[in-house]
C-alpha cells in the first residue's frame, strides 16, 4: 500500500496509508462487537499511535459516506454490511502487530465503557481542591463507595480515568486489604 497519510503521532508500526486507516477502523468495530462512541474510536487510533487523528477523522467520514459504517444521533459508530466485508477480507493487509494491538485496545475500551456504564465517578470542586467520588456497582447495588481529595482538576481527571480503567483491580485490592488485613494484636 502507498504511504499517503499524514503520520504525525503514528508509531513506527502504525498504519501509514488512508486505505489501511479505513481497514483499521472497520477492524476496531468488528473486534469490539458493539457500537463505539466516535470520540473513543478516534482516541484508540491516536492515543495508541495507530494513525494520525485527522486522518482517522477523514477515514470515518469516508466510511460513513460509503455506508460501510453508521453513526447514530448519539455519536455511536457501528459496522454496516460493507464494513464487515472490509474487516473480514482486508484486515490481513494490516501488519500482525497492528491487528494484535488493535484487538487488545478494543477489548480494553469495551471493558472501560462497561465500567463507565456500571460505576460512577463524580468530580466536585471544594475549598481544598477537588473531591473525586468513586462508586462500584453491580446490578444497580452499591458495593463500595469512596472519596479522594486531590489538589487540582488534572489530578481529579487522572483519578477518574484510573478508576474507570481498573475498577475491578482497585475493588479487589481494597477488599483484600479490608478483609484480610494484618491479624497481629498490638499490646
Amino acid at each position: 500500500m502507498n504511504f499517503d497519510a499524514f503520520t504525525f503521532g503514528v508509531t513506527p508500526d502504525g498504519v501509514k496509508s488512508k486505505d489501511e486507516i479505513r481497514i483499521l477502523i472497520c477492524y476496531f468495530l468488528k473486534c469490539a462487537g458493539r457500537e463505539i462512541p466516535k470520540e473513543d474510536l478516534l482516541g484508540l487510533c491516536f492515543k495508541n499511535g495507530f494513525s494520525n487523528y485527522f486522518e482517522a477523522v477523514a477515514a470515518i467520514s469516508d466510511l460513513i459516506e460509503n455506508s460501510n459504517i453508521a453513526e447514530s444521533a448519539e455519536g455511536l459508530l457501528s459496522l454496516e454490511k460493507g464494513g464487515f466485508i472490509i474487516a473480514d477480507t482486508l484486515s490481513s493487509k494490516l501488519p500482525l502487530t497492528v491487528r494484535e494491538r488493535a484487538m487488545s485496545a478494543a477489548v480494553r475500551l469495551i471493558a472501560r465503557l462497561r465500567s463507565q456504564s456500571e460505576n460512577e465517578v463524580t468530580i466536585e470542586r471544594n475549598a481544598f481542591g477537588y473531591l473525586v467520588s468513586c462508586t462500584v456497582k453491580e446490578q444497580g447495588q452499591v458495593l463500595m463507595s469512596t472519596q479522594i481529595s486531590v489538589a487540582d482538576k488534572e489530578q481529579a481527571e487522572l483519578a477518574k480515568e484510573r478508576f474507570l480503567n481498573d475498577t475491578t483491580e482497585i475493588f479487589d485490592n481494597i477488599i483484600k486489604k479490608v478483609m484480610q488485613g494484618d491479624n497481629t494484636i498490638e499490646g
